[in-house]
Formats: C-alpha cells, sequence, structure tokens
C-alpha cells in the first residue's frame, strides 16, 4: 500500500548489545524519508510519529502475519484512504469531483 509499510524484526540473542526497537523503526523513518524527500524533490515529514508493534511467538503466528504482509496491497482498492477509491465511488453514484484549483 502506498500510504504505509509493514515489516518484520528478527532479533536474535547475542552476546553483543543492540539497538532497541525504537531506534530501529527510527532509523529506518530517517534514513527512508531522505530518500524519498531527496527523490522526489521535497522537504518535510513523511511519516507519521508513532508506529506498531506485535511480538510474534510462534512460527503459527509469523506465517499468519507474512500472509497478511503479502496480501495488504491487494486490499488497496477498498482501503478508505485511497483516493482513487473515493473518485470512482463518486463516479459510480453521479457525482462531479470537487474542484482541484
Amino acid at each position: 500500500m502506498p500510504n504505509h509499510v509493514h515489516g518484520i524484526i528478527i532479533l536474535v540473542d547475542e552476546s553483543e548489545p543492540r539497538h532497541a526497537i525504537p531506534e530501529i523503526v527510527r532509523g529506518f523513518k530517517t534514513f527512508s524519508a531522505r530518500r524519498v524527500n531527496e527523490r522526489a524533490g521535497k522537504r518535510g515529514i513523511l511519516w507519521q510519529r508513532g508506529y506498531y508493534e506485535h511480538v510474534i511467538r510462534n512460527e503459527k503466528a509469523l506465517a499468519r502475519i507474512r500472509a497478511y504482509i503479502a496480501h495488504n496491497p491487494v486490499r488497496w482498492a477498498d482501503d478508505p484512504e485511497n483516493i482513487s477509491r473515493a473518485a470512482s465511488a463518486e463516479r459510480r453514484a453521479g457525482l462531479k469531483p470537487a474542484p482541484t484549483s
């Protein structure tokens, strides 16, 4: 989906200290926002402030979450935040789109 990202972070037991999940997420958001803004020739905030995390405790849960992530883009056509969906619903209802200027 173009308005968010899903990912799985796998933490392994290591004898060396590692970064905490908030640091990992912050680093990802910082690096990716810089690159996206550079390529788009824009500045400003790209990501929303928070994030959602969930501990995956077993292989069954991991498989379910992987399937959810893999199938998530298919659901974009029905997402209320999809501008194309709203425009096509308006066309089906015989409404004119709002002016853009």
